[in-house]
């Protein structure tokens, strides 16, 4: 299936175009301990660092991170229901690529008869 480039450049990129906001969300993932929140995530989906795609789910998590802090809703004020809003986000995000990557290496059983 080939995803077309107007599709990934409108789901990825979406708010590339106001430079300020990008670097905005990832300072704001710099800034004190909010980057634990990816750490988080894959703690709690049972993904540790000698898992072998544990790094690209770290920068897959960093980046649902900034998008989920673009795309938050409402005003930035409460932080805590911000940060949140951004966890579920980066889990349901790192939850699907663990999926993919598991029904691509999974080969299918097939019975014999």
């Amino acid at each position: 299936m080939r995803i077309s480039c107007q599709k990934l450049s409108d789901r990825r990129f979406f708010y590339l175009d106001n430079k300020t906001d990008y670097q905005t969300a990832f300072d704001f993932m710099l800034e004190g301990d909010h980057e634990v929140v990816v750490f988080g995530v894959l703690k709690r989906l049972n993904v540790r660092p000698w898992h072998e795609h544990y790094q690209d789910l770290v920068q897959e998590g960093r980046l649902e991170f900034v998008d989920a802090y673009q795309k938050y809703p409402d005003q930035r004020d409460d932080e805590k229901q911000m940060l949140s809003y951004i966890y579920q986000s980066v889990k349901w995000r790192l939850l699907d690529k663990l999926r993919r990557s598991t029904r691509v290496s999974t080969p299918i059983l097939r019975g014999g008869g």
